[in-house]
């Protein structure tokens, strides 16, 4: 999941690189029709869900195409905005799940088996298992 999430933010960064380009006035590499983005945008999502890159590559080019045959060149430009706004959107939310499990439920049930392995005589790994269901239920529950 991890490497998944250094990809997604790779994916953004070349995205946001592409759009601060475009504003700044140069040549677009977002729009360009030798531009190496839309290339590299698929070959990383072939790479998480191992399917052909060419099908992804494909793919992109048609809905560019699509998008600038209905809504021209600054369609593109809303597109790739609301992409890249949707994209931050997801990785905060994950962030934003991943802290409160790690705050939650993963310290809380760490420390309680922890601190139960001194009062009765069972190990560790015993009381993991049984501290971590029960601080997930709490953590639902909350949500």
């Amino acid at each position: 999941m991890f490497a998944s999430l250094v990809t997604i933010h790779s994916l953004a960064l070349t995205l946001i690189g592409g759009v601060k380009e475009w504003y700044a006035g140069g040549r677009s590499a977002l729009t360009c029709a030798d531009s190496h983005v839309p290339g590299q945008v698929a070959e990383k999502v072939a790479d998480i869900t191992g399917i052909d890159s060419s099908l992804f590559s494909q793919y992109f080019e048609s809905v560019k195409a699509f998008i600038v045959e209905n809504f021209g060149e600054s369609g593109l430009y809303a597109a790739y905005i609301a992409t890249a706004a949707i994209a931050v959107f997801v990785l905060s939310k994950l962030f934003k799940i991943s802290f409160s499990i790690l705050k939650l439920v993963v310290v809380p049930s760490v420390a309680l088996a922890f601190v139960a392995t001194f009062f009765l005589p069972y190990n560790f790994f015993y009381f993991l298992p049984v501290t971590v269901s029960l601080f997930s239920v709490l953590l639902l529950f909350r949500g």
